[in-house]
């Protein structure tokens, strides 16, 4: 489900198990060490579980937007190849873009 990122690597890579099942870190005794593999793993997950909520609750307009939607003629790859039709090219959405009032 998830990737070890560079810290977390390097902490593991320091990480060692001694003949009688002790784990160390850099020499020092590490307590409770299975509890914590195991509490990492379940807020990994609700993590991600969260973050997915929140994007999805942030973006689920994001295709129906009136805004986002005009906005799309700002993208130059959908303009017109012909400069006579470029000329009036979504006249109507650039009109709505300029009427905005953004209040921030």
């Amino acid at each position: 489900m998830t990737n070890d990122g560079p810290r977390l690597k390097q902490f593991k890579s320091r990480v060692t198990r001694a003949d009688d099942g002790t784990v160390l870190y850099k020499g020092c005794q590490l307590a409770r060490a299975n509890e914590g593999e195991q509490t990492l793993a379940a807020d990994r997950v609700t993590v991600i579980i969260k973050v997915k909520d929140c994007l999805v609750s942030r973006l689920r307009d994001f295709s129906t937007d009136p805004v986002l939607s005009k906005a799309t003629i700002l993208d130059v790859t959908n303009w017109p190849d012909n400069d006579q039709l470029l000329l009036s090219y979504k006249n109507e959405e650039v009109q709505a873009l300029t009427d905005l009032e953004v209040q921030f």
